[in-house]
């Protein structure tokens, strides 16, 4: 009988049964573990979207850095390259003075032809 009355150690003993309708249907330790895991994941995922946003306003800001030195180049040559053609213009009008036209004329042996301008017609195939 004594060994009957001994009491069965702990690990071979049945849980103690729940109510009927509990609202817990997890042990404590279960559910505090599970909560605590969501504690440390979620402030986990607020971390890494904030330094995904972080990385992509820095590489942002860089890429629009990157553009403005680009127009600012190219604003440099089309200041260049108008002022160039500026250049290009006043030389044309100043070659296409008469008396310019008329000093390179007669420097390469060019004569003002006296009579009227004659035109001569090629006759295309089947006339």
């Amino acid at each position: 009988m004594a060994i009957a009355q001994r009491q069965v150690p702990r690990i071979y003993q049945r849980p103690a049964a729940r109510p009927a309708g509990s609202v817990h249907a997890r042990p404590a330790g279960r559910a505090r573990r599970r909560a605590s895991i969501r504690l440390r994941s979620e402030p986990l995922a607020a971390y890494a979207g904030l330094a995904l946003a972080l990385i992509l306003y820095v590489a942002g800001y860089a890429r629009l850095t990157a553009v403005n030195y680009q127009r600012v180049k190219i604003n440099r040559q089309i200041g260049k390259l108008e002022a160039r053609e500026q250049l290009l213009r006043s030389e044309v009008l100043r070659l296409k003075q008469r008396d310019v036209v008329a000093a390179w004329a007669s420097a390469n042996g060019f004569v003002r032809a006296e009579a009227a301008p004659m035109f001569v017609r090629a006759a295309a195939e089947g006339e």
